[in-house]
């Protein structure tokens, strides 16, 4: 069980670090047009496997959310390390302590 707490944290801290990344790199698309739905589906996707096929995080889920709705959203790597149990959309995940760092982000940006 403390290994799986050890992963779930490590998996929520690597998410966290590559929210850092600067947005033009992350999401650099040839020309000065806007980005299409497909493009951002296709970038959140890409980024996703990123993290679970090179970083080691387990799994990812995402959401892109503009003006309070989701428009992008999906899912990359396995639900356990056994790799028995499927991936899914409804897939929970605990957040335990580190709900404080949410928190903490939260109150800044309403400070902000």
């Amino acid at each position: 069980m403390r290994i799986k707490r050890l992963f779930l944290m490590l998996a929520i801290v690597t998410l966290m670090l590559s929210m850092l990344a600067p947005v033009g790199v992350v999401a650099a698309v040839p020309g000065d047009r806007p980005l299409s739905y497909e493009d951002t589906q296709k970038i959140a996707s890409e980024k996703a496997s990123l993290l679970t096929g090179q970083y080691g995080t387990t799994s990812v889920q995402y959401a892109l959310i503009d003006h309070g709705k989701i428009v992008v959203s999906g899912q990359s790597g396995i639900n356990d390390v056994a790799g028995k149990m499927p991936l899914t959309a409804e897939t929970m995940y605990g957040i335990g302590s580190t709900s404080k760092m949410f928190t903490a982000a939260a109150v800044m940006k309403l400070a902000d």
